[in-house]
């Protein structure tokens, strides 16, 4: 995935306030009177009688007031100071948009400490904005010292949240801490990480180091467990050949080394955290095989994509990785050359780039909101193209989880039938909106060996969420035209609407 630098994070900062927030500051004019005292005499004594009313609100809405100019001349520090009184009073809101204004020094002299004095009371309430600002002042060194732990530990509560710039800043820096390994996952306690360098395969079997890493206090971050670890690919077995322990001076404390006729193999549980490691570990052995090969020719692959308005065209990971041909496809035949922009390998999702956005159909809108349970939604994809043709097929369904297997966070488990080829297309609610990206259905042999059920159209995708966090990974291209949401009375009227935006995907 393509790392959300500094530069990035900062500028995510600068959209949440207003697009001329910098650029006004120091011109704001001190008023002559108060405004908006009578107002909020009013409006304290209406809260003095209604018991719903959350300490600090009232204040908090007359700094939003100075802050947008809205019935009052626009003042950032008057803003600053109503700010202030809410966030005192604990206001969640208002302590982080304090913070934000001593960031950057609107209405009040820029102070990084004071920026991360107001975000910290704001990330332990629980915000998960300010927990992943204040994870890159740790990571920065701005306002508080330089600790990657820290960092870590903030960005880790923001992405239990599911805030998407928090889980993507805290694959970079882990990534960074612990050069070599690979970030897969945190748990209840600890990060895993996978040695993408030291995967070795013998026949149907691949060995492979991961290392668990407790969350820690500053300055012990070399406490960790190595675990030397062997799968059987064919079979979907694993077992632990050996593990090393480090204390936190990084020493090893304890070693042991299993023989390999000893190993004690067992089957891996779909949808356990041995699963992900097995898949990652497996697929990656198989990929440095075919690089090895160095196979003269690829078969093609084929799937479905869609624009968003930022002028990308959104697919599946898996469709393009390692490909170097794309080609886009309209309903009306025309070709349309693309390349990769950025990938998400973690999340299954890419983004492809064209030199000429105006070849691109109109663009869906992406929800704000995420997908409910029982909610209808419809997918447009090209399955099986090369049996089945190439008209648009459509088929629907509901959101039957909005966690995937396992209780994936990431995913939603969806009735909709998908299959080959469906791959990357949209999970379309009634308004018109994408709700997540089709990415797999569930493994109906492997299911069968481990449950002795064969299942029946348990699909699923991801959420919307963690495409909003590639895409703020890069700069926009040439915006294009986006299908305005619209409460459809049917899935026709709807299909008819959406189909068009819906591409073929080949890449070779």
């Amino acid at each position: 995935m393509k790392k959300i630098h500094v530069g990035v994070a900062l500028l995510f900062f600068v959209l949440f306030f207003s697009t001329n927030a910098i650029s006004q500051q120091g011109k704001t004019q001190a008023s002559t009177n108060n405004p908006l005292q009578d107002t909020y005499s009013e409006q304290t004594k209406t809260a003095d009688k209604g018991a719903k009313q959350k300490a600090g609100e009232v204040e908090y809405n007359l700094g939003e007031k100075y802050l947008h100019g809205k019935d009052v001349p626009k003042d950032y520090k008057k803003a600053a100071e109503w700010y202030r009184k809410a966030a005192e009073k604990g206001f969640t809101v208002a302590q982080y948009k304090l913070g934000g204004m001593y960031f950057f020094g609107e209405g009040v002299p820029q102070d990084y400490t004071g920026a991360a004095k107001w975000w910290r009371k704001a990330a332990e309430q629980g915000d998960a904005g300010a927990q992943c600002h204040l994870g890159l002042m740790y990571y920065i060194g701005q306002g508080v010292p330089k600790d990657y732990t820290k960092a870590a530990e903030w960005y880790r509560k923001a992405a239990e949240k599911g805030n998407a710039l928090g889980h993507a800043e805290l694959r970079t820096l882990l990534e960074k801490m612990y050069p070599g390994w690979k970030y897969l996952l945190f748990t209840d306690t600890e990060y895993i990480f996978i040695n993408k360098n030291k995967i070795r395969r013998q026949k149907n079997l691949v060995w492979y180091w991961i290392m668990n890493v407790p969350f820690q206090e500053s300055h012990s971050d070399k406490k960790c467990t190595k675990i030397y670890r062997v799968d059987d690919c064919d079979s979907a077995m694993c077992g632990v050949a050996g593990y090393v322990k480090y204390d936190s001076n990084g020493e090893a404390i304890s070693k042991h080394t299993v023989k390999e006729s000893e190993i004690n193999m067992s089957l891996v549980v779909p949808g356990s955290i041995s699963e992900r490691l097995h898949e990652y570990a497996c697929s990656h052995a198989k990929a440095e095989v075919r690089k090895k090969e160095k196979a003269a020719k690829t078969e093609p692959c084929s799937g479905t994509g869609w624009p968003v308005a930022s002028g990308f065209v959104v697919t599946n990971n898996h469709v393009v990785e390692g490909r170097n041909h794309i080609i886009l496809i309209r309903q009306d035949g025309v070709k349309i050359p693309a390349t990769v922009a950025a990938h998400d390998a973690f999340n299954d999702l890419a983004l492809l780039e064209v030199k000429d956005t105006g070849l691109l159909p109109a663009a869906l809108p992406l929800s704000s909101k995420p997908a409910a349970l029982g909610e209808k939604i419809v997918t447009v994809g090209y399955p099986h193209p090369d049996l089945l043709g190439v008209k648009p097929k459509l088929t629907e369904g509901v959101v039957n989880s909005t966690s995937g297997l396992g209780d994936d966070p990431r995913a939603l488990q969806i009735s909709v039938p998908i299959q080959t080829g469906n791959s990357g297309g949209p999970l379309v609610n009634m308004e018109g909106k994408v709700v997540g990206i089709v990415t797999s259905k569930v493994n109906a042999v492997k299911m069968f060996k481990w449950t002795g059920d064969l299942p029946q159209n348990i699909n699923y995708g991801i959420k919307i969420s963690y495409l909003q966090g590639l895409l703020s990974s890069v700069s926009p291209k040439k915006r294009i035209d986006t299908i305005r949401p619209f409460r459809y009375a049917s899935v026709e009227e709807l299909a008819k609407k959406i189909k068009g935006s819906v591409l073929i995907i080949v890449a070779k």
